[in-house]
Protein backbone atom coordinates (compact mmCIF):
# COMPACT_ATOMS: atom_id res chain seq x y z
CA UNK A 1 0.00 0.00 0.00
CA UNK A 2 2.87 2.44 1.00
CA UNK A 3 4.73 1.76 -2.58
CA UNK A 4 1.28 2.50 -4.14
CA UNK A 5 0.74 5.70 -2.53
CA UNK A 6 4.27 6.60 -3.77
CA UNK A 7 3.88 5.58 -7.02
CA UNK A 8 0.39 7.27 -7.32
CA UNK A 9 2.46 10.58 -5.56
CA UNK A 10 5.10 10.27 -8.68
CA UNK A 11 2.70 10.11 -11.09
CA UNK A 12 0.63 12.90 -9.98
CA UNK A 13 3.81 15.34 -9.76
CA UNK A 14 4.96 14.12 -13.10
CA UNK A 15 1.56 15.62 -14.63
CA UNK A 16 1.59 18.56 -12.94
CA UNK A 17 5.22 19.12 -14.31
CA UNK A 18 3.87 18.21 -17.51
CA UNK A 19 0.90 20.86 -17.12
CA UNK A 20 3.76 23.36 -15.43
CA UNK A 21 5.83 22.97 -18.29
CA UNK A 22 3.43 24.19 -20.69
CA UNK A 23 3.08 27.62 -18.66
CA UNK A 24 6.88 28.33 -17.54
CA UNK A 25 5.49 32.13 -16.08
CA UNK A 26 2.73 31.12 -14.32
CA UNK A 27 4.72 30.26 -11.10
CA UNK A 28 6.56 33.61 -11.87
CA UNK A 29 3.54 35.62 -12.73
CA UNK A 30 1.28 34.32 -9.39
CA UNK A 31 4.53 35.47 -7.47
CA UNK A 32 4.71 38.57 -8.84
CA UNK A 33 0.40 38.94 -8.65
CA UNK A 34 1.27 37.79 -5.07
CA UNK A 35 4.23 40.57 -4.30
CA UNK A 36 1.79 43.37 -5.87
CA UNK A 37 -1.42 42.52 -3.55
CA UNK A 38 1.32 43.07 -0.63
CA UNK A 39 2.38 46.10 -1.87
CA UNK A 40 -1.20 47.44 -2.50
CA UNK A 41 -1.81 46.54 0.50
CA UNK A 42 0.91 48.32 2.71
CA UNK A 43 -0.48 51.61 0.29
CA UNK A 44 -3.79 51.00 1.81
CA UNK A 45 -2.81 50.97 5.10
CA UNK A 46 -0.48 53.42 4.98
CA UNK A 47 -2.92 56.07 3.39
CA UNK A 48 -5.62 54.46 6.46
CA UNK A 49 -3.75 55.38 9.46
CA UNK A 50 -2.49 58.61 7.81
CA UNK A 51 -5.60 59.41 7.31
CA UNK A 52 -7.69 58.68 10.12
CA UNK A 53 -3.97 59.52 12.47
CA UNK A 54 -4.50 63.24 10.99
CA UNK A 55 -8.25 63.58 10.72
CA UNK A 56 -8.11 62.97 14.88
CA UNK A 57 -5.07 65.00 15.11
CA UNK A 58 -7.14 67.99 13.41
CA UNK A 59 -10.01 67.55 15.77
CA UNK A 60 -8.96 66.64 18.59
CA UNK A 61 -11.13 67.85 21.19
CA UNK A 62 -14.38 65.73 20.21
CA UNK A 63 -11.81 62.76 19.85
CA UNK A 64 -10.29 63.41 23.59
CA UNK A 65 -14.37 64.26 24.66
CA UNK A 66 -15.59 60.98 23.39
CA UNK A 67 -12.42 58.98 24.27
CA UNK A 68 -13.43 61.04 28.11
CA UNK A 69 -16.93 58.90 27.73
CA UNK A 70 -15.61 55.41 27.68
CA UNK A 71 -15.70 53.56 30.75
CA UNK A 72 -12.61 51.42 30.50
CA UNK A 73 -10.64 54.07 28.53
CA UNK A 74 -12.09 57.07 29.95
CA UNK A 75 -9.38 58.03 32.67
CA UNK A 76 -6.67 58.07 30.33
CA UNK A 77 -8.18 60.24 27.31
CA UNK A 78 -5.38 62.69 27.24
CA UNK A 79 -2.64 60.00 26.69
CA UNK A 80 -4.81 58.01 24.32
CA UNK A 81 -6.24 61.08 22.47
CA UNK A 82 -2.73 62.22 21.39
CA UNK A 83 -0.86 58.56 21.61
CA UNK A 84 -3.17 56.94 19.04
CA UNK A 85 -2.77 59.36 16.17
CA UNK A 86 0.72 59.94 16.42
CA UNK A 87 1.11 56.23 16.45
CA UNK A 88 -0.96 55.44 13.54
CA UNK A 89 0.90 57.89 11.37
CA UNK A 90 4.50 56.52 12.50
CA UNK A 91 3.20 53.54 11.62
CA UNK A 92 2.05 54.95 8.04
CA UNK A 93 5.40 56.49 7.52
CA UNK A 94 7.48 53.29 8.61
CA UNK A 95 5.20 51.18 6.22
CA UNK A 96 6.67 53.51 3.63
CA UNK A 97 9.78 53.36 4.37
CA UNK A 98 12.41 51.80 1.73
CA UNK A 99 13.64 49.53 4.70
CA UNK A 100 12.56 45.99 5.08
CA UNK A 101 12.64 45.25 8.18
CA UNK A 102 11.15 48.78 9.47
CA UNK A 103 8.50 48.26 6.90
CA UNK A 104 7.19 44.68 7.86
CA UNK A 105 7.52 46.03 11.59
CA UNK A 106 5.38 48.57 11.30
CA UNK A 107 2.58 47.05 8.97
CA UNK A 108 2.71 43.71 11.76
CA UNK A 109 2.49 46.62 14.38
CA UNK A 110 -0.66 48.47 12.37
CA UNK A 111 -2.28 45.15 11.72
CA UNK A 112 -2.50 44.40 15.69
CA UNK A 113 -3.97 47.99 16.12
CA UNK A 114 -6.33 47.61 13.55
CA UNK A 115 -7.05 44.29 15.34
CA UNK A 116 -7.45 45.88 18.80
CA UNK A 117 -10.01 48.42 17.32
CA UNK A 118 -11.56 45.53 15.82
CA UNK A 119 -12.20 44.11 18.91
CA UNK A 120 -13.24 47.12 20.26
CA UNK A 121 -15.74 47.57 17.75
CA UNK A 122 -16.77 44.04 18.32
CA UNK A 123 -17.40 44.81 21.86
CA UNK A 124 -19.53 48.04 20.99
CA UNK A 125 -21.56 46.71 18.95
CA UNK A 126 -22.31 43.45 21.49
CA UNK A 127 -22.34 45.12 24.83
CA UNK A 128 -23.10 48.67 24.62
CA UNK A 129 -25.79 50.50 24.22
CA UNK A 130 -24.82 54.01 23.43
CA UNK A 131 -22.27 53.26 20.81
CA UNK A 132 -19.07 55.43 20.92
CA UNK A 133 -16.85 55.61 17.31
CA UNK A 134 -14.27 57.38 17.47
CA UNK A 135 -12.73 56.82 13.95
CA UNK A 136 -11.38 59.84 12.33
CA UNK A 137 -12.74 61.04 8.52
CA UNK A 138 -15.18 58.98 6.69
CA UNK A 139 -14.59 56.04 8.64
CA UNK A 140 -16.16 57.59 11.29
CA UNK A 141 -19.52 58.09 9.60
CA UNK A 142 -19.58 54.03 9.43
CA UNK A 143 -22.52 52.62 10.02
CA UNK A 144 -21.03 49.76 13.23
CA UNK A 145 -21.62 46.94 10.55
CA UNK A 146 -19.88 48.53 7.32
CA UNK A 147 -17.51 49.89 9.47
CA UNK A 148 -16.58 46.33 11.17
CA UNK A 149 -16.77 44.96 7.60
CA UNK A 150 -14.36 47.36 6.52
CA UNK A 151 -11.92 46.43 9.62
CA UNK A 152 -12.16 42.63 8.93
CA UNK A 153 -11.55 43.35 5.23
CA UNK A 154 -8.59 45.34 5.89
CA UNK A 155 -7.48 42.94 8.81
CA UNK A 156 -7.33 39.56 6.77
CA UNK A 157 -5.65 41.76 3.81
CA UNK A 158 -2.76 42.56 6.46
CA UNK A 159 -2.31 39.33 7.81
CA UNK A 160 -2.36 38.04 4.39
CA UNK A 161 0.35 40.52 3.37
CA UNK A 162 2.68 39.80 6.44
CA UNK A 163 2.08 35.66 5.67
CA UNK A 164 3.57 36.29 2.00
CA UNK A 165 5.80 38.81 2.80
CA UNK A 166 7.32 36.45 5.34
CA UNK A 167 7.25 33.09 2.99
CA UNK A 168 8.45 35.01 0.09
CA UNK A 169 10.28 37.48 1.33
CA UNK A 170 9.29 40.47 -1.13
Amino acid sequence: MNQTTNQEGKRKRKVWRNVLSRFPNARDKAQHFRGQISWLTEILYAFLFSYTGYSKLSDIGPFTKGISKTPIFGHYAGIIAYGVPILEIVLAFGIVMPFRRIKHVSLALSVVLLGIFTVYLIVMILFVKEKLCHCGGVIGSMGWTHHLVFNLVFLLLGLWAIKKKTIYRH
